[in-house]
């Protein structure tokens, strides 16, 4: 696994919590695992979203951390450490890439 990418699960870990169960975030967004909006198929978590064990939430998560990687570095026009790259992964995990490609 790339270690930006460790480095950012390990933040989400940290800050997003852990819930099997479907949950509604503060944002107001229905979530599962480490914050998910979607399923690692796309369909949208939703309250009627079947509980996930603690593996298919890490899957999900690094899943959606490698999805969000390729876009990132599609928008990154210089060099960044893997500890920079965790950082800006863990920001557009929470916000969205269009909060990131938006970014000044």
């Amino acid at each position: 696994m790339n270690d930006s990418i460790a480095l950012a699960a390990a933040l989400a870990r940290d800050y997003e919590g852990l819930s099997l169960r479907p949950y509604v975030c503060p944002a107001g967004y229905w979530t599962i695992g480490y914050g998910n909006r979607c399923l690692a198929d796309g369909s949208a978590v939703t309250a009627r979203t079947r509980p996930i064990t603690r593996q298919q939430a890490e899957d999900l998560l690094l899943f959606t951390l490698a999805g969000l990687r390729v876009k990132l570095r599609a928008l990154i026009h210089v060099p960044v450490t893997p500890k920079q790259e965790a950082a800006l992964l863990d920001w557009q995990y929470n916000l969205g890439t269009g909060v990131i490609a938006g970014s000044t």
